[in-house]
């Protein structure tokens, strides 16, 4: 006797909304603003020193090596990153030795400056490069037209706006920004006009 049974999925209202989040190839996405603000060159010094303060503390460790890296950003300190590692007789190679502590205190002054990036962000005109979105990010034109509203929710719209709104200048703005809708944001607004009357 076959005891199993079949249950025919419903699927739930939120997916075909998470399905719309994820498309950040619509230039107006938040993703895309905010990887804008981030786009360009940005000029950092690296500097490597060994690290005395650490030696100071660690002098009682035979062979240690301590090396302090500092990133700079128009002569701010925008990164510190400290490493250390040992000359013993397991770890005998002194290039390799002192190479992971190099690398180490990069890595780790990465890791502070990643902490402030807005600085960076913030300081927008010592940028050099274009600050528009690259190639890769931009949207091949023939596809732009897919995503915009069509003409029947934009003359739709302009129709419950007017029946909607009494100011003459608060109508005529939100008339003037239909045109830079796309078909979700239409059809959410025509859904919220509609049931408003």
């Amino acid at each position: 006797m076959n005891t199993s049974t079949h249950y025919k999925s419903i699927r739930s209202p939120f997916q075909a909304v998470r399905k719309q989040s994820y498309n950040v190839q619509d230039k107006r996405h938040p993703v895309r603003l905010e990887i804008q603000k981030f786009i360009g060159a940005y000029q950092i010094d690296i500097q490597f020193e060994e690290d005395q303060e650490t030696l100071q503390k660690f002098r009682h460790i035979p062979g240690l090596i301590a090396i302090l890296c500092t990133l700079r950003k128009d002569g701010k300190v925008v990164g510190l990153g400290r490493s250390i590692s040992v000359v013993n007789r397991i770890n005998r190679i002194v290039e390799r030795t002192v190479s992971m502590a190099i690398n180490g205190s990069f890595l780790s002054a990465c890791n502070s400056a990643t902490k402030v990036l807005d600085t960076l962000r913030l300081e927008a005109p010592a940028l050099t490069g274009p600050r528009g979105l690259g190639e890769a990010y931009k949207m091949p034109e023939e596809e732009v037209s897919e995503f915009a509203a069509t003409d029947r929710q934009k003359s739709y719209l302009r129709e419950l706006l007017s029946l909607a709104i009494e100011d003459e200048r608060e109508r005529e703005v939100k008339i003037s920004q239909i045109d830079e809708m796309t078909k979700s944001e239409a059809s959410a607004a025509i859904k919220i006009l509609a049931n408003a009357q």
